[in-house]
This record gives structure tokens, sequence and C-alpha cells, in this order.
């Protein structure tokens, strides 16, 4: 992966990745998230993923019986 990006060490990519970013806490990963659904699901999701039936940025499957 690291080489995709023209990289060759972890050293390099923090390099690139601005100081400010680094030190601000992180990103916001909730923000990033655009549907939870339980694991039972996955097999109707990944179907209407493939029939292109969700926009979808990042999913979390969680086990069945646990809240979101």
């Amino acid at each position: 992966m690291l080489a995709d990006m023209g990289l060759s060490s972890v050293e390099e990519l923090f390099d690139v990745v601005p100081a400010a970013l680094r030190l601000a806490g992180g990103l916001d990963m909730e923000a990033m998230i655009s549907h939870r659904f339980p694991l039972s699901e996955a097999p109707h999701v990944f179907e209407q993923i493939g029939q292109r039936a969700i926009s979808h940025r990042k999913i979390v499957f969680y086990p069945d019986g646990q809240a979101t």
C-alpha cells in the first residue's frame, strides 16, 4: 500500500501527513460512517451494494443484539 502512494516506509508517510492533523487528535470517525447494521444483515447489505441500491461511505456491522 505504501508503494502505491510512492512511499517506502511509515516514517515517510508521517512526513507527508500534516503535523496539524496528527496533533489535532485524529479524525472524526463517526462522521465517516454512513450506515450501521447487525451482522446478520451482512449478506443482504452486500447484495444491495452490488446492485448499487445503497449509496455508502463506510458501513459498520455489529454483533446481533448489541446496540449501535
